[in-house]
């Protein structure tokens, strides 16, 4: 052993001997540092960035397309992009609230443009009405909604012999004894019709029919008007349409009045298996009476009378001074606190508001003006309710310009909600000139945003339905893509 420990020594004394040494120390010496650096590259301290993993993208899902609505007896489908790869997952609830069993729905993959597309039949005996769709993409879900229809009567068949509906109609156009409904004797008797099936219901009085061929008929129910929208209440009165129409056959009558309006709409009389639509609306309240030059006019006005009488439907707003578009139907300059505070908008200024007369005499930005009030005292006036660019802030131009355009020289009517006035001593007021309710009407053309400030707060929901219109719509500024900044 001794003499092998002498020779080690005598080999590291040599010239190779002390050159292995070095490179040992060396290695030595970098597996040190080696530990050292992995050490502090565990605790993030060592300065050199791990690379990161690239994160996995997330699932989506896009329409790509549907077949919506669709007759029973058809085979309907559905495609959607997401993820290439991914596995999507289609349920279908039908229009009776029943899960359905077709055998084409369920688990596919995505191609390699990532699109997943099912087909399936719906059966004869399918019940006609809003089926939903239920698309699932690893944890992500979107549902559709799906339009059942009944089957579109056959081209000769128009107003035919053998449809309940059309025998009653029928049966009554041709007899002096009213069998469907007494206001029948109005509709004229030689005037043309169709026959279809509703696809869309655009707003409370406006739909889409599919006739036999295909060919798809804009439809305005004759002698009725209803929210515009953008206007309060104009979502109720497109559901009640919707509830009352949608996916189901129809006969359309026409008038010797006139067949079209300004838009091209076909405006006919409307008839269900079970109502007449136009007369169903008036006298529920939940339509006015709009064309006096059509056969029912007469008819209409009585039920609409009779609707708001009783508060039917949105009668309300009628007996507050103002038709379901917003329109005042009396002049405000002679309107007292006793005749109603009806405004174009909605009716949400409370009925027992405060009211002030006075001339407008400088126009400080978009939403604050000066008043000379029927007392000789001039005020500042702030506008309730929204509010718009200041001074030196974008915009602040065109929407002062806006408001002057409005109401400068012009005779106001002041209405208080809750408070007298702001921190700065201006009276808060919402403001009407010439029929036209000034808060409103700056949100609903795009020059100004909602702003609630508690406690006055009777219009805040008219006022966010009018910021929505105005935005989807591209009204004012919103068509420069700008958030108007407050």
């Amino acid at each position: 052993m001794k003499r092998l420990w002498d020779r080690i020594i005598a080999f590291f004394k040599t010239r190779w001997g002390k050159i292995t040494a070095v490179v040992g120390i060396l290695l030595a010496v970098l597996a040190v540092l080696a530990n050292i650096f992995g050490v502090l590259n565990f605790f993030g301290l060592s300065g050199v960035r791990t690379p990161t993993p690239t994160a996995t993208p997330e699932p989506f899902i896009e329409l790509v397309d549907m077949t919506s609505p669709i007759e029973r007896d058809n085979e309907a489908s559905l495609s959607i992009r997401t993820l290439p790869g991914s596995t999507c997952f289609l349920g279908y609830i039908t229009p009776a609230g029943t899960l359905s069993r077709a055998s084409d729905l369920g688990f596919t993959t995505a191609n390699s443009l990532g699109i997943c597309s099912w087909d399936w039949y719906i059966h004869e005996d399918t019940t006609p009405g809003q089926g939903e769709l239920t698309v699932r993409v690893g944890d992500f879900e979107q549902k559709f909604s799906i339009t059942i229809i009944a089957d579109v009567v056959a081209p000769e068949t128009k107003l035919i012999q053998d449809t309940p509906l059309a025998q009653t109609l029928e049966s009554h156009l041709t007899s002096t004894i009213p069998a469907y409904y007494d206001d029948l004797d109005c509709i004229p008797r030689d005037t043309p019709r169709e026959v279809g099936v509703v696809e869309s219901v655009i707003d409370g009085n406006t739909i889409d029919v599919r006739t036999a061929d295909g060919t798809i008929l804009r439809v305005h129910y004759l002698g009725v008007d209803t929210p515009e929208e953008g206007r309060p209440w104009f979502a109720e009165s497109k559901s009640i349409n919707e509830d009352l129409v949608m996916g189901k056959k129809v006969i359309l009558v026409s008038d010797h009045s006139i067949d079209t309006d300004q838009e091209g709409n076909l405006l006919r009389y409307v008839f269900t298996d079970d109502i007449f639509v136009n007369h169903w609306l008036v006298t529920t309240g939940f339509g006015y009476t709009s064309d006096d030059t059509c056969a029912c006019f007469e008819d209409f006005l009585d039920k609409k009378v009779g609707a708001a009488e009783l508060d039917k439907g949105f009668s309300a707003w009628e007996a507050l001074g103002q038709d379901f578009d917003g329109h005042p139907l009396y002049d405000y300059q002679t309107a007292t606190p006793e005749t109603g505070t009806a405004l174009i908008g909605k009716a949400c200024i409370p009925k027992d508001s405060q009211q002030q007369t006075g001339v407008v005499v400088e126009v400080i930005d978009g939403d604050t003006i000066k008043v000379r009030l029927e007392s000789g005292n001039t005020l500042q006036v702030r506008y309730i309710g929204m509010d718009t660019p200041e001074r030196g802030e974008p915009y602040y131009s065109e929407t002062s310009a806006q408001n002057r355009e409005l109401v400068l020289g012009k005779t106001v009517l002041l209405f208080k909600d809750v408070s007298e006035t702001d921190r700065y001593g201006r009276l808060l007021r919402y403001v009407v000139v010439d029929g036209l309710f000034v808060n409103y009407e700056l949100v609903y053309q795009g020059y100004a945003l909602p702003a609630t400030f508690p406690p006055d707060v009777a219009c805040v929901d008219t006022f966010s339905q009018a910021a929505e219109y105005a935005k989807k719509n591209g009204r004012g500024l919103w068509i420069l893509q700008q958030t108007i900044t407050p």
